[in-house]
């Protein structure tokens, strides 16, 4: 099986440093300049892989040719991704979604691609430069099965090396994935700080069960206090990562925040209910978003 990675973040740098140990894969970058960095220097991934010195690597708007293209950019990047690339390129091709969130939903109706899958991504990764990223949280990926047939990855759920399984139920993964990334991602980005002081600080850790009960009854996950254990291990797991929402505004970067919030928002909005904490963080990464750019 042939895999391309789509992103040079770092979970497309995290992705590519393990898989391209065992399958023949290729990163593609959005910048020139990034291409022609991990072509002279190579991947380093820290606390993995370690150097990686001859990197596939081509430019996100080259044709997409292998079996498994793996989609690790923004959410906000999608759209325009998708739009450059409408249908597959080879028969047959299969598209991972590996984005944060539940807005590219909408975006999987109008793609041509028989095989549509979605990986929600436990774990911790921080890109220190263009060509080095640090593994900083073993985790899983999840993967579900949109549409198409599962067999398509079965050839990544054999990598003990860099842990995948496979789920069933697409909608309660996406859920419990989306609970996680709620509430981690947004307190992180408005305190600024590493994911695992939310558990550290007995204030931050009240917030982030402010948060839970919030959104927990617009979302599928049974069992309550089993949801709040998965957060928490999550967040132990990650303990030492900075959030990628708070990676993104450090750097300038519009944040997934829309594809995070936005869709427990408009649950509670269907259902006619105002959920305030939510809206504050909403509100709040939103303006810290503004801040940064009118800064840039």
């Amino acid at each position: 099986m042939r895999i391309g990675i789509v992103g040079g973040g770092a979970i497309g740098l995290l992705v590519y440093g393990y898989l391209s140990q065992i399958f023949p894969t290729t990163i593609y970058v959005r910048r020139p300049e990034q291409r022609d960095k991990l072509l002279k220097e190579g991947l380093t991934v820290a606390n993995g892989p370690g150097f990686i010195r001859d990197v596939h690597v081509a430019l996100s708007e080259s044709a997409w040719d292998e079996d498994l293209i793996i989609l690790a950019v923004k959410q906000p990047d999608l759209p325009t991704l998708l739009a450059a690339h409408p249908k597959a390129a080879v028969s047959d091709q299969t598209l991972l979604f590996l984005q944060n969130g539940a807005g590219h939903l909408d975006l999987l109706e109008d793609l041509h691609y028989e095989h549509l899958f979605i990986g929600l991504v436990e774990h911790g990764a921080e890109k220190t430069s263009d060509t080095t990223v640090i593994h900083k949280g073993v985790g899983t990926i999840k993967i579900a099965l949109i549409k198409g047939d599962r067999q398509r990855v079965a050839p990544l759920l054999a990598n003990e090396a860099f842990p995948m399984t496979f789920v069933s139920d697409w909608r309660k993964a996406l859920d419990e994935k989306l609970l996680v990334n709620a509430i981690i991602n947004p307190l992180t980005a408005l305190y600024g700080i590493k994911n695992g002081e939310l558990l550290s600080n007995v204030h931050f850790k009240r917030a982030m069960r402010t948060v839970f009960d919030e959104i927990m009854p617009f979302l599928t996950p049974p069992n309550p206090s089993k949801a709040w254990e998965h957060v928490v291990g999550v967040c132990q797991k990650t303990s030492e990562n900075h959030s990628s929402m708070l990676q993104d505004l450090e750097a300038g970067r519009m944040t997934e925040v829309g594809a995070i919030l936005g869709p427990i928002l408009k649950r509670a909005e269907a259902r006619s209910v105002h959920l305030p904490v939510v809206r504050f963080l909403y509100e709040s990464i939103k303006a810290k978003e503004h801040m940064r750019s009118a800064q840039c």
